[in-house]
């Protein structure tokens, strides 16, 4: 009889428990898949504080500086769309036509949601602004048309 329990109860101790290899297979992929997920999200925080210090910079006027900051998380994350958008806002803004083109290309199979069409908007030039058409009932901007004088 167990010493836990109190007299006058007829108790038997519970078996041990195994658990089915398949549920201990899971558990160790979960296991694995966490590992690689805290191993591998440190740089994506590192680009994620970046691209949030070149959106101050450009809230305070100061598009060299967020420039910089985006070209440098393009180059190291090249898919990163908000990186992409953020150079095209850099480019647009220095107010000369080679920038400008080449910020266009950068946008041209880029679909453009309104608040990142509102911050290109800003600093875009007319004719660049013409070759976009909204698409879709979410106000997303997308190039319809090639730039005209």
């Amino acid at each position: 009889m167990c010493q836990s329990v109190p007299a006058g109860y007829d108790a038997t101790p519970l078996n041990p428990h195994q658990y089915p290899i398949l549920i201990k297979i899971f558990g160790a992929v979960v296991c694995v898949v966490v590992l690689a997920s805290l191993i591998s999200a440190p740089p994506y925080l590192i680009a994620g504080r970046q691209v949030y210090q070149a959106k101050r910079a450009y809230l305070k006027g100061d598009f060299s500086a967020g420039l910089a900051i985006y070209q440098d998380v393009f180059k190291k994350y090249p898919k990163a769309f908000a990186a992409r958008v953020g150079v095209a806002q850099g480019l647009f803004a220095q107010n000369n036509e080679e920038s400008s083109k080449q910020a266009f290309e950068m946008l041209r199979l880029s679909k453009l949601d309104k608040y990142q069409w509102e911050d290109l908007k800003k600093v875009m030039p007319e004719k660049y602004q013409r070759a976009f058409e909204p698409v879709g009932k979410y106000d997303d901007y997308v190039v319809k048309n090639e730039v005209t004088e």
